[in-house]
């Protein structure tokens, strides 16, 4: 692909760039995208239940613990712009394939099975992370209206499945061949998706090679200080960041406080990852069947603070699965009405998509990389994880006071004059 030949269209038009139709390859393309968010999923929730083993084998503290799980997303927001940017040079596809081959950065323990190796793998990971925002860009090229909610929905979904693994595979894999095992595996997985990426991946006909000029291909540098474009961020970062913390930390929490065993405790919090895939299901299918978006963000909004709190109030095992099962369903649910609304917005080209959300999964990469460590450091501090986790039910808080502000951009909002041109803008 070449740098004068990118997206150059709005995700809701039906020009010239959709005169052919996408035609069953798109299913081979949507395949493809959605294993390597699964494939993101597992390399990056794998380090969940292994901090205790890290810090009893490579005698650790917990905060340097909480390193290896935050470096990911400290990568990843380093990279995201950057990558957003480098698709405009050399394509969509291009990039995402090279995002891709840095996700199987677990490999390194191979050669290095220390910490640094392990750091420098899960490194690697979050600058492969990078280039997720762009998946939205390349399903814009290959779907339009009712079905882009379903298939940010299946894209969440293969991202809880991997979430699901990494917390659920992962100890029983460590027992029985060691802990660099699980690594190798799942950054393999990685391989493999970024292999076949390269060779069967194409461009769509909704924004595949067209002859225009690189600044209409190049995100516009006002979409990256619009207000809705940070409004968008925030509201994302506050919950996930609450979320992937709370991955992060509760098996250690359940086995060092609660007295569970790891393996039991990894399997309790991989009930977040689990209860995730109808979380994403039924919040695209509603998004989706219903037409309208900021509903399924502002239920939420209300619901998760609760929710998280009880995850580290309640005792009793068999009702933590109950809690740990909305808790999971309301993380998940929100996201495929979330990541349709920067679709849809007014006067926004699929290229300024792909930056809007760059944007958005920088600063929840941010947050993400922060919040583990800050718990982290009050653990050592405090001996508590009770004032870190607070923290986290404050950041859950941020989607609803977000989605009260954000625009209605659905197919089934009731048209009010002057809402959609002025409301997030």
């Amino acid at each position: 692909m070449t740098t004068k030949a990118h997206l150059a269209i709005t995700p809701a038009s039906n020009g010239a760039a959709a005169g052919s139709a996408p035609g069953p390859y798109r299913v081979l393309v949507a395949t493809l995208l959605l294993a390597a968010g699964a494939a993101n999923g597992v390399n990056f929730m794998a380090a969940s239940p292994l901090l205790p083993v890290f810090m009893a084998d490579f005698g650790i503290e917990s905060a340097q613990a909480g390193l290896l799980f935050s470096v990911v997303p400290l990568f990843t927001t380093a990279c995201s712009i950057p990558a957003s940017l480098l698709s405009a040079r050399i394509g969509l596809r291009m990039t995402y394939g090279l995002g891709l081959v840095l996700m199987a950065g677990g490999l390194l323990v191979l050669v290095f099975p220390s910490f640094w190796g392990v750091l420098g793998g899960r490194a690697l990971l979050g600058m492969g992370g990078g280039v997720l925002p762009l998946g939205t860009a390349i399903t814009v090229q290959w779907f339009r209206n009712r079905t882009l909610p379903l298939i940010n929905s299946a894209a969440f979904v293969c991202l809880s499945l991997g979430f699901t693994a990494g917390l659920g595979a992962t100890v029983p894999l460590v027992q029985g061949a060691g802990w660099q095992m699980p690594l190798t595996l799942y950054a393999s997985f990685a391989a493999v998706v970024a292999t076949l990426w390269m060779l069967l991946a194409r461009d769509g006909p909704y924004g595949g090679p067209e002859r225009t000029a690189i600044a209409e291909v190049t995100p516009r540098r006002n979409v990256y200080m619009q207000r809705r474009t940070w409004l968008l961020a925030i509201g994302f970062a506050g919950p996930i960041a609450c979320y992937d913390t709370f991955t992060a930390w509760l098996p250690t929490y359940y086995s060092t406080v609660g007295g569970m065993d790891l393996n039991q405790a990894s399997t309790l919090v991989g009930v977040l990852g689990l209860a995730g895939v109808p979380g994403a299901l039924l919040g695209g299918w509603l998004t989706s069947r219903t037409g309208v978006r900021r509903p399924f963000i502002i239920l939420p909004g209300v619901l998760l603070p609760p929710t998280a709190l009880a995850s580290f109030l309640v005792t009793d095992p068999a009702l933590l699965v109950g809690v740990l099962a909305l808790f999971g369903l309301l993380a998940w649910g929100f996201n495929p009405a979330y990541v349709t609304i920067p679709m849809e917005l007014p006067g926004i080209s699929a290229v300024d998509v792909g930056a809007v959300l760059s944007v958005v999964f920088t600063l929840t990469g941010f947050c993400v990389f922060v919040v583990p460590l800050v718990v982290g450091a009050l653990v050592d501090v405090t001996g508590s994880f009770v004032p870190g986790f607070m923290l986290c039910v404050a950041l859950s808080g941020v989607l609803l006071a977000v989605g009260l502000l954000l625009p209605e951009t659905g197919p089934g909002a009731v048209p009010q004059s002057g809402s959609r041109s002025n409301a997030a803008t």
